[in-house]
Formats: C-alpha cells, sequence, structure tokens
C-alpha cells in the first residue's frame, strides 16, 4: 500500500487519528479498493471507531493487488506512535504513506515548507485487521446526519466542555453538557439542545 496525501488533506487525516487515539491504544491500517481505513477499539471492547478514507482523497493511492504477501495492504501499529508522527501538521504539504511489509514498518513522509522532509518509521506490531461483530438489528437508536449539523450542535457549546450527553427519544434527540442529578459547580452554564 502507498499513498500521498495533499497538506489540507493530510490535516484531515492527523484529526482522525487524533479522534481515534481518544478510543483505543492501536491504530489498525487496512487498504482496499474502496479505499484507505483507520480502524481502533477500547481496551474493554465497548467502543469501536472507524474511518474510511475513499481513493480521491489522496493524490496517488495505490494497494498491492497482485502480490502473495497478504500483509502489504494492512497492520496493526502503536496509536501513541502514531500521534507524534501526526502532532503538528501545519507546514505539511504532503504525506507520503507505504507498509514496508518486509522490515515491518510504516513509513510516515512528510514534506513540510522549505523542501524539509521528515520520515518516520513506525513499527508494526502485528499485521491483522479489526472488524467490529454487531448485531444492527438490536440497536434501538440509530443517529446518522451531515457532518454540518453537528458543527452546528457543537456549536452551541464551549469549547472546553469535556463532554456532551445525547439522549435520544421517539421523535427527538437531545443534547446537553450536564447530567440529571449530579452535583455541579454553580458557576457552570448548563446548555441543552433538544432536536425534533
Amino acid at each position: 500500500m502507498k499513498c500521498v496525501i495533499p497538506g489540507t488533506n493530510a490535516r484531515v487525516f492527523a484529526k482522525a487519528i487524533q479522534s481515534m487515539a481518544k478510543i483505543g491504544s492501536e491504530l489498525f491500517v487496512e487498504a482496499d479498493d474502496d479505499g484507505l481505513s483507520i480502524r481502533t477499539v477500547s481496551a474493554t471492547k465497548s467502543a469501536f471507531a472507524m474511518i474510511r478514507f475513499e481513493p480521491n482523497f489522496f493524490n496517488d493511492y495505490n494497494i498491492e493487488s497482485d502480490t502473495e504477501d497478504d500483509f502489504a495492504n494492512k497492520c496493526k501499529v502503536s496509536m501513541k506512535a502514531c500521534i507524534g508522527v501526526f502532532k503538528n501538521m501545519k507546514q505539511v504539504e504532503l504525506c507520503k504513506i507505504h507498509i514496508d511489509s518486509a522490515h515491518s514498518k510504516l513509513i510516515v513522509q512528510l514534506k513540510c515548507r522549505l523542501e524539509t522532509i521528515r520520515t518516520h518509521s513506525i513499527s508494526i506490531l502485528d499485521f491483522e485487521t479489526l472488524q467490529a461483530v454487531y448485531m444492527t438489528d438490536n440497536v434501538p437508536n440509530v443517529l446518522s446526519s451531515s457532518h454540518k449539523l453537528f458543527s452546528e450542535i457543537s456549536n452551541n457549546f464551549q469549547m472546553n466542555e469535556e463532554e456532551i450527553t445525547l439522549e435520544a427519544g421517539a421523535d427527538s434527540l437531545t443534547v446537553k453538557n450536564y447530567v440529571e442529578g449530579s452535583h455541579v459547580d454553580r458557576k457552570f452554564m448548563r446548555s441543552q439542545l433538544a432536536l425534533k
């Protein structure tokens, strides 16, 4: 697997990895014809996240389809190592990522302004993929919308909020920054947004 990400998309990719780091300590990377998937699971296996980047997200996207090496397109790496690589992306103009299965490394090359090139070699922990198994028939609520709606919802809350709570009803969704019955400091502003 080899891919080249332009600068603006590289920053989006970095934010996706930072979001994944809040859930799990390992990052599963898998490339196929449909795009590049990054996945993680919490230590207790109670939370799972997957983000797929389609081939048009990249300047160049190639997968090893004719190889006998099954490990050329998937790997598991440490999330801590990835966070270190993707923490400062302001100067990045181009990001190249490829799996070197012969040396068990995920190579990330960042081309920055002023022709500076930073090359990071992340050790591959294992050549495996992560598949979440869950039954959607048993899920009472499904929440899906455009990113613009979720951005508008989050804009109604302060940036330093530690968490927000979503309560799904039969015909409504309530978003709030507090939990009923919990002790809250008097200086804390309670916010609640109801969507119908």
